[in-house]
């Protein structure tokens, strides 16, 4: 993943890139079955990312002052068993802390397309996260079905009819059909954001490194992935990360 885990890191690059001094509160587009899944002031200017079996960083994740908390059941999980009870136990004991209500708090699941039950991560996370971290995402197709099984379980919620829908925010370019189709999943329903990263497309190319050896920047194939982020995300009104 792009991101260290346990480390905050500002992800503001696409916007300081094109020399633009401020985050802009861009209105999220709204949905084909609800008004908006969006909350059109909140910002996304860092992500703290913590593996969901780790209780050390579990406990300490609403201190640092992260304006998203991605509570990861993907790569950092040895047990993804053990991951999911303790994420669902996390959220259940800090649903009515005062940081919860200023920190977005979601899941990042197995990808759709695996065999690692990326269903028990949702059901995992359903209660008490504002929303879910799709990785590996290449198709608007995987975040209708998403969209369709959280309209089913937000259904059956008798008694918290008053929950707002839970927001998607793809990993966007993560293989290459996904960069192919990112205008297209940015527009997906739910999506809030989208993100980039160069770590598992690396893979995908047969890649042995992500930037040049002499100035540090990112190869030119992941530079237009960025870009591409960029474009996408201004295209569809929602946020590009």
């Amino acid at each position: 993943m792009f991101i260290r885990f346990g480390i905050i890191r500002q992800k503001v690059a696409s916007y300081q890139k094109y020399r633009c001094q401020q985050l802009f509160k861009l209105n999220c587009r709204p949905l084909s079955t609800f008004a908006s899944a969006c909350d059109n002031a909140r910002l996304r200017r860092s992500v703290h990312f913590v593996p969901g079996d780790n209780d050390k960083f579990l406990s300490k994740c609403l201190d640092v002052g992260a304006d998203t908390i991605v509570l990861d059941l993907e790569d950092s999980v040895k047990d993804k068993i053990v991951g999911r009870d303790k994420v669902n136990a996390f959220l259940s004991a800090t649903k009515n802390e005062l940081e919860r209500r200023q920190t977005e708090v979601l899941v990042r699941i197995n990808p759709v397309s695996s065999d690692e039950s990326w269903q028990e991560d949702i059901e995992s996370g359903f209660e008490g996260a504002d929303g879910f971290m799709i990785p590996k995402v290449e198709t608007k197709q995987e975040l209708i079905m998403l969209d369709e099984l959280l309209s089913e379980m937000e259904g059956k919620m008798v008694f918290n009819k008053n929950i707002p829908p839970k927001v998607l925010l793809p990993i966007a370019t993560e293989t290459p059909t996904a960069v192919l189709n990112i205008a297209d999943i940015a527009k997906g329903p739910r999506v809030c954001a989208i993100t980039w990263g160069c770590e598992d497309l690396s893979a995908e190319l047969g890649s042995y490194d992500t930037r040049e050896e002499d100035s540090g920047k990112y190869l030119h194939v992941f530079r237009h992935c960025q870009n591409m982020c960029l474009l996408a995300a201004k295209a569809a009104g929602v946020q590009a990360i």
